[in-house]
């Protein structure tokens, strides 16, 4: 080695060098380390082999000691820890997993980790750590399947059954599995367990519950939820062998506790300045037993106290009274107050509020009111309602001549067979300073109408001056039929199926309010009824619980409902219910994808078989029949959208903490896109569903070249479209064959102009024994999105002249739409503003973002502009609807 160095003179001077260095005198010896399996979880036993070698040879009689690094954990021991090296340098080890409840799977997920050790000839500690590879399929994995014999409790005393099935990831059952079972919120639900608050799961993966609802508290009987919880739990050791429970899976199951009525009345809904009016409650849980001592109060649209005084308590036939004074009262701008009616259960845990509202009336403030709507009316019956229009003078209601009075309603129809009516103020309208004007309404339907009148074009302030909106209801009051069924016809022993007593009048529209009365006609099960009687709710449904006990024959239990008041003579109905360990189930399910050869569309389907334990049944013979069911009307059209959104300013201060404002840049995004303009789902005229159009069965509506409605086009709509194709069938050529799993896989194929526009009814049915179990599903007909494409300014879609086989329903489209949202629009409206302006102008535009309706309308050049008074965020939902078609959009700007 040659070394160098420089004088101050810059003189370089060399001189060579010898350096030797020492040989280490460490070890090359070596350890590797392998097993001779993958790990089963469940409990395995295997070897580990440790090789040791120099310089690649072997070492033959080297002791070599094993140890796993967390045998607790893992559930590994070593029979015996220290092992001899054989001739060929490998000492052999055997190992043992026992799956205890000690076992941590997320660290044994992670693998075994072991440590090998041997000392070298020259005294060297050597040492190999190895992680042996586990099966993480058998690794336990929980999950929980829940399920309810019905999905509502009758508040005032039910019960249902509850099920819970335990499985792993890949859904097979597992057994002997503790269940930990709770109620949420237990005082406020009024309910029980019938089981220990843990069960373990049986031979079939199950947890089965009976939950009961009491009727001992008030708040037991107001309507609420009821939430069985349910969660798997396994200790977890730490290294110093402290132990800790661990949630491995939980799953609620959420129950509806219905039925409890609150209804409201007024003696006088039309006050004087000062004047008082007396108002009365009626509380009845879903037994039709009154609530005595529930604590109610007189509430607004917002929940607050309409007055201080306006709390009461009910009586023991669950009447409250209330008198309140016009001078205590907040009116709106219109002189209208909505009050609702609020029962409040113990230390206020559960409260329920009135369905339906009063409107009260200061009738010395200019207004707009609905001045005599009552409560209810009776179906199918016209009634008059009279709108006021109160103004300060006598010039100011002449003022009002030629405008325009719109009414809408969510239920029925006006005398223009629409849920529209407007129509000009006349002078024969006015008396003084007061303006009334009357519709007609008429419902087929049972239900809450929410009315609003508007005067257009009034404004008072950028807001509509005369705006106003009530709900009422409209009621079937004679019951004509009783329809009776079991949800499920073939039961096992020991499981329960809900009964079903549907009550409806001549014109098939459900009544509410009658009492049901259930009975056991004859029961070989020896079962048991949950409740003997049960009110129509407002569905006309009454609904109890059967609970089987032992098997039956074929239809071995009769059940049989009738009205507890029959003044029509309507008698007693009967269903039947097999009890058999036999029993099979079935599933009917879709693909969510389709396929399309450019004239029909195929979506893949299946039918699965099941007994009563959940295992697939094979060879099972299955049918499957299809029946169009609802059909829509409207058209597609080509929307040209653009939105223009103007964030808020962004106020910061400088570096020298002065304020400074920075205005962002608009964000502008537009976009061609085709849109649905569908009208509400239409009944199909084939009621007994025998496809055939039958006498008084061509009802459908329809729009000419004039606007005029037609009734009736001499064709059965809707038709079945679904060809059902494809699947291994049986020697009749019509029912499938389930396979080895248990299922029936097919094909339904229906033309493309018939997608969208058609709602189809499934029923896969199967028998045992002679008894039927049938899986019923309704689908709509989809259609593929790629289908619907545009070709510079035209639209292209499946459907003939791009709109539904039924019609358009007089949907016209909107082709342009313009959304402005200007944040910093803080003069007139602190919330900044949003306009949407839509083309062509049509009068019947509704308009809605996120709910909210707009607060001024206007007309443009062939357009109608309506304006918030707020700056709606990204991502808001537009709502557009006319003529009873309409669609949502998304403001977004990407």
């Amino acid at each position: 080695m040659a070394l160098s160095a420089a004088d101050s003179s810059g003189n370089i001077v060399t001189q060579t060098s010898t350096v030797r260095t020492n040989i280490p005198t460490g070890t090359t010896e070596s350890l590797t380390v392998g097993a001779n399996k993958v790990v089963d979880t469940k409990g395995d036993t295997f070897k580990v082999f440790v090789r040791v070698a120099k310089d690649d040879k072997s070492i033959a009689g080297r002791s070599v000691t094993l140890n796993v690094n967390d045998p607790i954990g893992t559930g590994v021991t070593v029979s015996q820890g220290t092992a001899v090296t054989n001739s060929d340098g490998v000492a052999t080890f055997d190992l043992t997993l026992e799956n205890g409840a000690n076992v941590n799977q997320a660290t044994l997920e992670s693998g075994i980790r072991l440590t090998a050790t041997t000392t070298t000839a020259e005294n060297v500690k050597l040492e190999q750590n190895y992680i042996v590879a586990v099966d993480t399929s058998t690794i336990e994995s929980y999950q929980l399947i829940a399920s309810s014999d019905k999905p509502t409790l009758t508040t005032g005393g039910d019960q249902t059954q509850a099920s819970f099935i335990v499985t792993d990831n890949n859904g097979g059952i597992l057994t002997g599995v503790p269940v930990q079972l709770s109620i949420e919120n237990l005082e406020s639900s009024g309910a029980a367990l019938t089981t220990s608050s843990t069960v373990v799961s049986d031979s079939s993966g199950r947890v089965d519950v009976g939950v009961l609802l009491a009727a001992n508290s008030i708040n037991a009987r107001l309507n609420h939820s009821v939430v069985i919880n349910a969660k798997i739990v396994t200790p977890q050791y730490d290294i110093d062998g402290t132990v800790n429970m661990q949630v491995r899976e939980q799953k609620s199951l959420s129950l509806s506790a219905i039925g409890t009525t609150l209804t409201l009345t007024a003696s006088e809904k039309n006050l004087k300045d000062n004047s008082t009016t007396s108002l009365s409650s009626t509380l009845t849980d879903g037994t039709g037993l009154a609530i005595a001592n529930a604590k109610v109060e007189l509430i607004d649209t917002d929940g607050n106290l309409i007055a201080s005084d306006a709390t009461a308590t009910t009586d023991s036939e669950g009447k409250a009274s209330f008198t309140v004074n016009e001078s205590d009262l907040s009116f709106d701008s219109n002189g209208n107050l909505r009050v609702f009616v609020r029962a409040v259960g113990e230390r206020e845990l559960t409260t329920q509020r009135s369905t339906s509202s009063i409107d009260l009336v200061k009738v010395s403030q200019a207004g707009i009111s609905f001045i005599d709507i009552e409560d209810v009316y009776d179906v199918n019956m016209a009634q008059n309602i009279n709108i006021q229009i109160r103004t300060n003078s006598v010039a100011e209601a002449n003022a009002l001549i030629g405008k325009l009075l719109e009414v809408q309603t969510t239920i029925g129809t006006f005398a223009n067979n629409d849920v529209i009516s407007t129509q000009a103020i006349t002078a024969a309208n006015i008396q003084g300073n007061i303006i009334t004007v009357p519709v007609v309404l008429n419902s087929a339907l049972a239900g809450t109408a929410v009315l609003q009148a508007t005067v257009l074009g009034e404004m008072n302030n950028g807001q509509l001056k005369y705006q106003t909106t009530v709900d009422t209801r409209f009621r079937a009051t004679t019951p004509a039929k009783i329809l009776f069924q079991a949800v499920r016809s073939v039961i096992t022993p020991g499981s329960s199926t809900e009964l079903v007593a549907t009550v409806k009048d001549k014109n098939d529209v459900p009544v509410e309010g009658q009492t049901v009365v259930f009975s056991r006609a004859s029961d070989s099960s020896a079962g048991r009824l949950s409740a003997a009687t049960a009110i129509t709710d407002s569905k006309g449904q009454a609904r109890v619980v059967y609970l089987a006990n032992a098997s039956s024959p074929i239809n071995g239990v009769t059940l049989n409902a009738r009205l507890l008041n029959d003044p029509n003579n309507i008698g007693s109905k009967s269903t039947t219910i097999t009890v058999s360990k036999d029993a099979v189930y079935t599933t009917l399910t879709f693909a969510n994808k389709i396929s399309s050869d450019d004239i029909y569309y195929t979506v893949r389907g299946s039918i699965s078989v099941m007994d009563g334990s959940g295992r697939a049944v094979p060879n099972q013979k299955v049918s499957i029949k299809s029946y169009a069911t609802q059909y829509a009307q409207g058209r597609v059209c080509l929307l040209d959208s653009t939105v223009t959104y103007q964030a808020a300013d962004i106020k910061e201060k400088d570096e020298n903490g002065q304020d400074i404002t920075t205005t962002p840049e608009p964000k502008v995004f537009s976009e061609k896109s085709p849109i649905f303009l569908q009208s509400e789902w239409i009944n199909t005229e084939d009621l007994n569903y025998n496809y055939t159009l039958d006498q008084d069965e061509d009802i459908d509506k329809n729009v000419d070249a004039n606007g005029n409605i037609i009734i009736g086009n001499k064709q059965l709509d809707p038709i079945n479209p679904v060809a059902i194709i494809g699947g291994t069938v049986s020697e009749d050529g019509y029912t499938f064959i389930t396979d080895d799993e248990g299922r029936a896989d097919f094909e339904i194929r229906y033309p493309l102009r018939y997608s969208n526009w058609v709602k189809v009814r499934f029923d896969a049915s199967t028998f045992v024994n002679g008894s039927e179990n049938t899986q019923s599903i309704n689908y709509q007909l989809l259609s593929e999105v790629n289908d619907s494409s545009i070709s510079e300014t035209s639209l292209v879609t499946p459907w003939i002249d791009n709109a539904s086989p039924f019609g358009t329903g007089g949907a016209t489209c909107v082709n342009n739409m313009s959304v402005s949202v200007d944040a910093n629009s803080t003069n007139a409206y602190p919330r900044g503003n949003t306009t949407v302006r839509l083309s062509p102008y049509q009068p019947s535009y509704a308009v809605s973002i996120n709910g909210v309706g707009p607060n001024t309308q206007s007309q443009g050049y062939n357009s109608y502009i309506v304006d918030f008074n707020q700056a709606f965020e990204l991502g808001a939902t537009l709502g557009i609807v006319s003529n009873g078609a309409g669609f949502t959009r998304t403001i977004k700007v990407e």
